[in-house]
């Protein structure tokens, strides 16, 4: 199972395949399968599927070598279980499975009681309270609370995906272990400390890329933000808190930083530095920790009386996918550094 650009190109090299997504799902053949799976599914040696379909498909009818999942982010431990489950009696199941889930989240996003009941009530229009509370009091109170009950249980496990999948599928007498212990050449796997660290980088080259072309003008932030979302739904990427730019982008024009790429270049004394340098020192401490965290967590943000260095800049810019070159210049018997806003090299539009 997994997304539908990916499941074809990873099935391509298989014959004697049947694949199943959302322009086929309605379609005859797929009817057939569901109504007699055992019969339709033994004619093929393998059934691909994206979350297209969440029900109808279990196969009992003999040991099927691999059963696996990729699970998407909008997908939570219970759908990914019975995803994976599909096939009763499998020699072996895999499953790729994110940490969190947060495309699994429902109504308020909050993972506790308290939580449920405290942003129900946030979210209720103060003209409008009276006649929700008396829309409440016609609620059974037993329903009411299985209602809180049920979102606030199920935001946690999408939270806690990996946590909840391991506890449950060892309830079940499953016998876990890592993907590296399945694979031949040990050596050849990248341990999980340094997958997470690359996809981190990949999630923040992505949103760098996004921003790059917002600043540009290639895209509205809008469309950027858009593109962050289908990516995300689709499966190319988990997180969509990591490569949204819709966040980064209101810091870069709260700080002036398109006026620093529309001057190409400036000195710690031109106008645009000194714009942006202004804004960065009257940021509250609340702001300064927010916009710490949107450049990486590993950069002090200048106070009210600190100066604000031109490598401060740098870090700005290259949020948005810039960066400057540094040249001495010599005039009336003085020097100083002029900076050169360029595209970064490392740049995935370059």
């Amino acid at each position: 199972m997994g997304q539908v650009t990916t499941l074809h190109k990873f099935c391509a090299p298989f014959e004697g395949k049947f694949l199943i997504d959302g322009e086929n799902s309605k379609s005859e053949e797929v009817a057939a399968l569901m109504a007699d799976t055992n019969t339709v599914a033994s004619q093929y040696r393998l059934i691909g599927y994206s979350p297209a379909i969440v029900s109808g498909i279990s196969y009992e009818a003999s040991t099927v070598g691999i059963a696996a999942c990729v699970q998407q982010a909008f997908m939570g431990p219970q759908d990914a279980m019975q995803a994976v489950a599909r096939a009763r009696s499998a020699a072996r199941r895999i499953m790729l499975s994110p940490v969190s889930v947060p495309g699994a989240l429902i109504g308020t996003g909050e993972t506790t009681e308290v939580g449920v009941r405290r942003a129900r009530g946030e979210t209720i229009n103060p003209e409008l309270r009276e006649l929700y509370q008396d829309h409440m009091r016609e609620v059974d109170p037993a329903t009411l609370r299985y209602s809180v009950a049920l979102e606030a249980r199920t935001n946690y496990e999408a939270i806690n995906n990996e946590h909840v999948l391991r506890c449950r599928l060892e309830d079940q007498g499953y016998n876990l272990r890592h993907f590296e212990e399945l694979h031949d050449q040990a050596n050849a796997i990248v341990p999980r400390a340094e997958r997470i660290k690359q996809t981190k980088q990949a999630e923040l080259d992505h949103r760098t890329k996004l921003l790059y072309e917002v600043m540009t003008g290639q895209k509205t932030i809008s469309q950027a933000a858009s593109e962050a979302a289908r990516e995300t739904k689709n499966g190319t990427w988990v997180d969509l808190a990591a490569i949204d730019p819709s966040h980064a982008y209101g810091w870069l024009l709260r700080l002036r930083v398109q006026d620093l790429i529309a001057a190409e270049t400036f000195t710690t004394q031109t106008s645009e530095f000194l714009a942006m340098a202004t804004e960065i020192q009257i940021l509250n401490k609340h702001e300064a920790r927010k916009l710490r965290g949107i450049l990486g967590g590993r950069i002090t943000i200048p106070g009210p009386d600190d100066e604000v260095k031109a490598t401060f800049a740098k870090a700005l810019l290259k949020l948005a996918g810039f960066t400057i070159d540094r040249k001495l210049i010599r005039s009336k018997g003085t020097r100083f550094y002029r900076y050169e806003v360029i595209a970064l090299e490392v740049s995935p539009l370059l």
